[in-house]
């Protein structure tokens, strides 16, 4: 893909075909998702979550990789922030099935451990 036609992320993609696209829709699900994983809940400033959107030449902070890659199952970081064109009417790359099963697993073991604290 030529990077002047690139005009965002895979990560803004994938939160808008799920309606996470505005700052208050994304930070309420990446709180929930980063509590069910026992995480640090909070979210991104909007000026970071806007960046995350557009272009970036580096990847985000490694305490939110984990949140984001549990969100959005089957892709990893490196795939959430792949420039993506939105208006060139290419399909989303589709999700890895292997990173599912992981992000299932870290969810189903972090509610293992909840569950066995209560």
């Amino acid at each position: 893909m030529h990077p002047a036609r690139t005009n965002g992320t895979v990560l803004k993609a994938l939160l808008r075909e799920r309606g996470w696209h505005r700052y208050d829709s994304f930070a309420r699900e990446y709180s929930r998702i980063a509590a069910e994983l026992g995480v640090d809940g909070y979210p991104p400033e909007p000026r970071t979550f806007r960046r995350w959107l557009g272009r970036m030449d580096d990847l985000p902070r490694r305490y939110y990789r984990r949140v984001l890659e549990a969100m959005l199952p089957g892709y990893t970081i490196e795939e959430l922030f792949a420039p993506f064109d939105l208006l060139g009417g290419a399909p989303l790359p589709a999700p890895n099935a292997v990173a599912i099963r992981k992000t299932e697993l870290v969810r189903l073991m972090a509610w293992m451990s909840a569950e066995a604290v209560a």
